[in-house]
This record gives C-alpha cells, sequence and structure tokens, in this order.
C-alpha cells in the first residue's frame, strides 16, 4: 500500500517536558497520517463523517476557475478562462498543498456544457477535463470536493412551480454523469449536490424545493453504485445558509450516515465581502458574536447530533486591513476546529489593484503563479494548526503496519463537557486518555463495542485518546470544556 508523507508543523524546544509532549503527539498524529494520505484512488473506509471532517484541516476554494461562465458567449473547454484566471495545471495544486491546505473544493458550473434535453448530456471534453483537474488534487491526497456551482439560471422554477419535476430530472441526469464518471474514486472525493440554491420568488416552496432537488440527487448519485452507494455527500441548506430557520428546515435522506451539511459564512458581511470601507475586527464583543451567530448554531444544530458540517466557503476581502484580516481568519478557523467544522478558504485568483478579493495564489498566469497575502495566509494555517505545536513528520518515521490502524473507533462528542461516548471495534481494548504534557489521566480495560467515560473532573484543554485492542491501536483529538 502506497503511502503518501504527511507533513504537520510542529515547533519545540528540545528538553525532557517536550520529548514526553512529543510521545502524545505522535499518537495523536500518526493515525491522521495512515488515514488522510490517498494510499489508493479506490479505498472507502468505514468511517463516520465526522471522523473524515476531522482530517480535512483547512481547505481551499480554486475559486473563478471551472465554474467561470457567460451565457452570451460559447462554452467549450475556454469557459475555465473566462472571469481572469489561467487553465489550471498541476502545479497550482502542488501550490495550494505547500501553502498547508490539506483539501481543496473545486467548483464546477455544468449548464454550458450540456445539451438540451431530455438527455442533457455533459460535453465529454468537459467531463474529461473536470477529472483532470480533480486528480491533479486527488493524486495529491488532498480531499477534493466536487459540486454543481453556478446552476440558479435553470434550477429556479417559473412563478407557478410547475416545472419542477422537469428541473429535478435534469439534476439527475447530470449527477448520474458525473457520479457515474468518478464512481470508482475512493473517500477522498466528496459530491456537494448543489451550490448556494436560493432566490426564489416564494422562499418558503424554495426551502421544499432545495430539499426536494438534493434528496432526488443523493438518490440519483447513490444508484450508480460501486464507491458512489457509500460516497460521501454535502447538502446545502437553502442558500447555503447559515440562519438558523434555514438550519432546521434542512431535510436528510432517510440513510444520512454519509451526508455532510454545506453552508457558507462570509461574516460579519461588512467586513468580510461590503465594499464599505469597514476596517477594524477583533473586540471582544465582535468575537462573541462570530461565535454566537455561526459556530454554536451549527454545532447544537447538526454536530451534536452526529452529523458533519462543511463551511465550504469562507473569506475576508482585502481592503488593505490586513492586522484585521488576520484577526478575523485566526479566530475564525481557530473556532471552527474547536466545534469540529471544516472551512475551507474562498480564493478568487486574480488580485484586482482596487478592487476587493481574498486571493492566496494568483492565478491569471499559470507559469507565473505567485503567492499573496502571505501573513494572513500563515495565520490562517497557524490557527487550523493550533491545538497541536509543530514538527515535521513522515509517515516513514513512524514504522507500524497499515494493519495495526483501526478505523472504527469514534469518541464523541467533541468537545465533550462530561460524559465521552466511545465506539469501539469490540472485543478486550485498553483505552488510556493522556493530557498534553503526555501524562496518562485515565486508563481502563473494557470488553464492550460501547463505553461512556466520565471526563467531568478533567481540566479543560486538549487530550488525546488511545484504543490499542488486538495489536489495533487507534487515536483521537479530543478537547474537553
Amino acid at each position: 500500500m502506497k503511502t503518501k508523507h504527511c507533513l504537520f508543523n510542529i515547533y519545540f524546544r528540545v528538553n525532557f517536558k517536550n520529548i514526553i509532549r512529543s510521545c502524545f503527539l505522535f499518537f495523536s498524529l500518526f493515525t491522521f497520517c495512515f488515514l488522510s494520505a490517498a494510499p489508493n484512488n479506490t479505498i472507502m473506509r468505514n468511517i463516520t463523517s465526522l471522523q473524515l471532517v476531522s482530517e480535512m484541516g483547512v481547505g481551499w476554494n480554486l475559486g473563478n476557475t471551472l465554474d467561470s461562465h457567460d451565457a452570451a458567449a460559447s462554452a467549450g473547454l475556454v469557459s475555465e478562462t473566462f472571469w481572469g484566471n489561467d487553465y489550471t495545471t498541476d502545479a497550482m495544486l502542488n501550490r495550494a498543498q505547500l501553502m498547508g491546505f490539506k483539501s481543496v473544493r473545486i467548483p464546477v458550473t455544468w449548464y454550458q456544457h450540456t445539451g438540451n434535453g431530455p438527455t442533457y448530456t455533459i460535453d465529454p471534453a468537459w467531463l474529461n477535463r473536470v477529472q483532470t483537474v480533480v486528480d491533479y488534487a486527488f493524486n495529491r491526497g488532498l480531499y477534493v470536493i466536487i459540486n454543481m456551482h453556478h446552476e440558479n439560471a435553470w434550477t429556479l422554477p417559473t412563478t407557478a412551480y410547475a416545472d419542477q419535476n422537469q428541473i429535478t430530472t435534469r439534476i439527475n441526469l447530470v449527477w448520474k454523469q458525473i457520479a457515474t464518471k468518478f464512481q470508482s474514486y475512493g473517500d477522498h472525493l466528496i459530491f456537494e449536490t448543489l451550490n448556494e440554491p436560493g432566490g426564489f420568488a416564494n422562499e418558503t416552496q424554495g426551502i421544499e424545493l432545495v430539499n426536494k432537488y438534493n434528496l432526488a440527487a443523493v438518490a440519483t448519485i447513490r444508484g450508480t453504485g460501486q464507491n458512489n452507494a457509500t460516497r460521501f455527500i454535502m447538502i446545502p441548506t437553502y442558500g447555503s445558509n447559515w440562519r438558523q430557520k434555514y438550519l432546521s428546515a434542512l431535510t436528510f435522506p432517510q440513510d444520512a450516515s454519509h451526508i455532510i451539511v454545506s453552508v457558507h459564512a462570509y461574516y460579519p458581511y461588512g467586513f468580510c465581502e461590503d465594499d464599505a470601507a469597514i476596517l477594524t475586527w477583533g473586540t471582544p464583543a465582535e468575537q462573541t458574536d462570530l461565535r454566537n451567530k455561526i459556530f454554536i448554531p451549527l454545532y447544537n444544530t447538526f454536530i451534536s447530533k452526529g452529523r458533519a458540517v462543511i463551511l465550504g466557503e469562507f473569506a475576508n476581502n482585502d481592503k488593505n486591513d490586513e492586522i484585521a484580516r488576520e484577526a478575523h481568519a485566526s479566530f475564525y478557523v481557530r473556532e471552527a476546529g474547536l466545534k469540529q467544522i471544516h472551512c475551507l478558504w474562498w480564493d478568487d485568483g486574480t488580485k484586482t489593484p482596487g478592487k476587493w478579493n481574498s486571493t492566496f495564489l494568483e492565478r491569471s498566469n499559470s507559469a507565473s503563479l505567485v503567492y499573496t497575502d502571505y501573513n494572513l495566509r500563515v495565520a490562517l494555517i497557524n490557527a487550523a494548526n493550533s491545538t497541536f505545536p509543530v514538527k515535521t513528520i513522515k509517515t516513514s518515521d513512524i514504522n507500524i503496519p497499515q494493519s495495526n490502524v483501526v478505523e472504527k473507533a469514534f469518541a464523541y462528542p467533541n468537545p465533550v463537557a462530561d460524559k465521552l461516548n466511545l465506539q469501539l471495534k469490540g472485543g478486550a481494548a485498553q483505552i488510556s486518555i493522556f493530557n498534553y504534557n503526555g501524562k496518562e489521566v485515565y486508563s481502563s480495560k473494557t470488553n464492550n463495542q460501547v463505553v461512556d467515560i466520565d471526563v467531568a473532573n478533567l481540566n479543560p484543554g486538549i487530550y488525546c485518546i488511545k484504543v490499542t485492542s488486538s495489536g489495533q491501536i487507534v487515536t483521537q483529538k479530543i478537547i474537553k470544556k
């Protein structure tokens, strides 16, 4: 089994205390190395949606590229360049990985590349082009999300909603072709049914239709078989909106074990996106507002109930307010991580003078890729990795056979206040919990498959739970509130 290298940034002083600490880090990290690397393009693991999301780190959007479109222009492969970015290259995805991102969302617009009904056949050249770009990221061990992006022009029904069934049929036919193309790909590939589906004349009916579209697309994807039968699929709320009424209205399929909630949150809007000169952010009140408006509702509505959430788009635009942007991005990612929410930064790819943007990698010329906003990017990546101090570790440094990695253990809720529930593979198991300094603070043996551990007396902070069973080891980072 081919294993790619995993890189972690662990800065620590060389003293005895930190040697003990490095042992703690070892237990927490070696499982991530094996489970997050893409050793084989076809592997589908028996893991939960929360486990998958915990492996994805902070992510990056290949924005304004395969999603670019122009209804007034002829399509073809040139549409990839309509919005100012060059054709995507392998070097661009290499740069994304080198920047520290572990997952990539590749927005794709399909309507200009599909024929008319009743078959709505996707242009094979476009489908192959999408696959090429997916492979650039997938073959590097990155997690990859692909979707149906700017499709609102045809997914909005008429005022009387008489054509909703025809629209649903078209969604199904397009997704059937996409899903069939990628049906052999492993679980590092994730589908997202729609992007920001909203703008309906009647919002109540619109919410019902978005739920209908989601359920239909999921059923179609599942029906293509092979790895798609259990592939992780993201379904958006109405408009991919984060507000509570839209979260509460989201409908899940009967089998939701491999479903992930998709929302977007450029919050606060006045600071993140509005052209108005709101150039400051970071007071305690502003931090509390962001936490209470975005992360706590997502956690309470979904994650506390075992449903994963991916915040597929967030960013703050450049208005010559670098210090505030750094404060916002680092707080945003750190708070999301504490609530087990995966975030992907929206990168529009072009640094336009005098216009707001959120570019980390300027991609207007594939022969001359330019990093931008270095300090902001470092702040964001460091915040994502802030749970651990950092050092570079290779999987080759961790001499544990792949067969020794248990993939079925999962501790929840996380963060935890008092009672930690652990689902085990079954059979005799040794359970240990270590604090950040590497000290064992809990130890027990069990033969049960479901174990409850009282952690109410543990101090708030970061811990590592280690389970050993039949020569297999699994670790998981847990946060005690």
